[in-house]
């Protein structure tokens, strides 16, 4: 989604999954939203006339008051009316499909450690927001002597010591540089 940010979430915040990270301005999309809306009550209303048109034509034509052509007639303004439904439902649905796209939401539960956008920044599809850091399945990136490259291996389990604890991690990759 394209747009104003109006609202980033702040530098240690912490958030869950599926939490609202930054806003974009939707107030065009609201706006549209709300006449799609009305095309589609509109719509409706349309459909509903026509079918009870229909009924009252059928009636009328079988006590040869009514002339067939006025039955189909009604018939093909119910079809039309009928698709130009569909055709408003599927706006309003675009319409808040789009709407849904200007609430970020975090992909995973953690902490925000950088903003990287700022609330008035104008930000497109795929823009980085936020930099979020998920505290509970950190990556350790370790450089080692190339001699203990034979030693280590992906999916080995391993304890990381720290000053104040010692941790167990299991090695995602290992890179020769």
């Amino acid at each position: 989604m394209t747009g104003r940010l109006i609202d980033v979430s702040d530098v240690g915040t912490v958030v869950k999954s599926g939490d609202v990270v930054a806003v974009i301005e939707d107030t065009q999309l609201v706006l549209k939203r709300d006449e799609l809306r009305a095309e589609v009550n509109r719509a409706q209303a349309r459909l509903k006339f026509l079918e009870n048109e229909e009924k009252r034509f059928v009636t009328l034509a079988e006590s040869n008051l009514a002339a067939a052509t006025k039955l189909d007639e009604t018939r093909s303004d119910r079809d039309v009316s009928r698709g130009d439904l569909q055709v408003a439902r599927s706006r309003l649905a675009q319409i808040e499909d789009q709407l849904s796209r200007t609430r970020i939401t975090a992909p995973f539960g953690g902490i925000v450690v950088e903003r990287l956008m700022m609330p008035g920044e104008r930000v497109n599809t795929g823009s980085d927001v936020v930099r979020l850091v998920d505290q509970q399945h950190l990556e350790v990136i370790a450089r080692a002597p190339l001699e203990y490259f034979s030693f280590v291996r992906p999916k080995q389990v391993l304890v990381i010591k720290t000053e104040t604890a010692n941790i167990t991690g299991t090695v995602r990759t290992v890179v020769a540089i």
